[in-house]
């Protein structure tokens, strides 16, 4: 079942596509000589990728939930009572 907490449903999210993105725009400080818009618009594809990661891992929880293995998971960590 897709995630609507921000409001749209996400189609499947790739994992390839995430580490292609994440490595396009990886997490970083900016460099001393980036101008102003170089950072807003650096920030700005990270934030990006940083919600598709986020979305991701809740369509694994999802699909983990739904196919019941987290209770045997949970099981496994002694988290079932």
């Amino acid at each position: 079942m897709p995630d609507t907490s921000y409001g749209i449903d996400l189609p499947y999210i790739p994992d390839d596509l995430l580490e292609a993105l994440n490595r396009q725009y990886p997490e970083r400080c900016p460099d001393i000589g980036d101008s102003d818009r170089s950072i807003w618009l650096k920030a700005g594809a990270r934030q990006v990728v940083n919600y598709l990661l986020d979305q991701r891992r809740r369509q694994k929880e999802a699909a983990l939930r739904n196919s019941g293995l987290d209770s045997l998971y949970m099981e496994e960590e002694g988290d079932v009572a």
